[in-house]
């Protein structure tokens, strides 16, 4: 995998562009306007042939429509009816284009950037949507709140970009101290358990992390996020070979998924149960849970995306 960060280069027919540079430790970025016009972008990337104008520092009103539209959006996204969600958030994506509301703009399309990528991996809507939103987040410089960097990271770090998904976590976690945002503050650690380890070398700094979010879900009382610690902690167990382990500590995870009630979240474990048990070889526990995902009928579209791919890394 290129562990590298990259900055992207947009242009919009050869009159305008913006090199965005890579976000710095103190979390400031280097970027350069080229445009004809210093307080505006007169297009940050051509999408499907769509030209339109999102200025810098254009006046943000509410727009009651698109408010809608983007709870609406969120909404269906956590609970992983990815398509559903896809349409709510291309209504408020219009809708923000039209009130040149940069700042709600980036938002949205860093959404529909995870969304694209989680339906295919680096596609090139999801591309399109990332290069855009974080040229926009940039712009708007100081008005970036904790989660909107918690998604850049978490894109970045999807698609490789270790070193940058650090340097957002870094940020997002600051922010998250300064505004006391407990919540937000235990699913950056989370977040960036998870990422230490995917390179297979950070163990004891993965467990630091998540061990600072465990705290944190519960004192909150975050059933889900609770959850979501024993299903990290089972994911770790099972790169490092340790399946029996694993299977505990997601069936960990299974009890308070039940409590939290959360269809998407349910099917995530199902998948990481069958897979586990499988590779533990408790192939009548496997069976069981194979049985389950197999009647679970309104299994949520992001659910069955994953579970899908579960059963495949078995059947490899």
């Amino acid at each position: 995998m290129d562990h590298q960060e990259r900055s992207y280069e947009m242009s919009q027919q050869g009159d305008s562009s913006i090199q965005v540079g890579n976000i710095t430790d103190g979390g400031t970025v280097n970027i350069h306007y080229h445009t004809p016009n210093d307080n505006a972008i007169k297009r940050i990337v051509g999408y499907e042939g769509n030209v339109g104008r999102t200025g810098i520092n254009a006046p943000y009103e509410d727009n009651v429509q698109a408010q809608m539209d983007l709870h609406r959006a969120d909404d269906e996204r956590s609970k992983g009816n990815l398509t559903v969600a896809l349409q709510y958030y291309a209504k408020a994506e219009q809708n923000y284009r039209s009130d040149n509301n940069s700042f709600q703009l980036a938002k949205v399309l860093m959404c529909m950037s995870i969304i694209e990528s989680i339906l295919e991996f680096r596609s090139k809507k999801a591309v399109a949507y990332e290069s855009e939103a974080r040229a926009l987040f940039f712009a708007v410089g100081d008005r970036l709140d904790q989660n909107i960097v918690l998604d850049m990271a978490r894109i970045s770090s999807r698609w490789g970009h270790f070193a940058a998904a650090r340097q957002y976590y870094d940020l997002s976690e600051k922010k998250c101290l300064e505004s006391n945002d407990k919540h937000s503050l235990a699913n950056v650690y989370r977040l960036r358990g998870i990422l230490e380890s995917m390179e297979q070398v950070g163990y004891d700094i993965a467990q630091m992390y998540l061990l600072k979010a465990e705290r944190l879900y519960f004192e909150l009382r975050d059933i889900k996020g609770q959850g979501q610690i024993c299903q990290a902690f089972g994911d770790i167990e099972r790169e490092r070979g340790n399946y029996t382990e694993a299977v505990k500590r997601y069936n960990e995870a299974w009890q308070f998924y039940e409590v939290f009630d959360n269809q998407k979240w349910k099917g995530f474990i199902m998948g990481e149960l069958y897979r586990a048990c499988m590779l533990a070889g408790m192939r009548d526990e496997a069976k069981l849970w194979k049985d389950k995902i197999e009647s679970f009928l309104d299994m949520p579209e992001q659910a069955r995306i994953y579970v899908k791919k579960c059963i495949a890394d078995i059947s490899v």
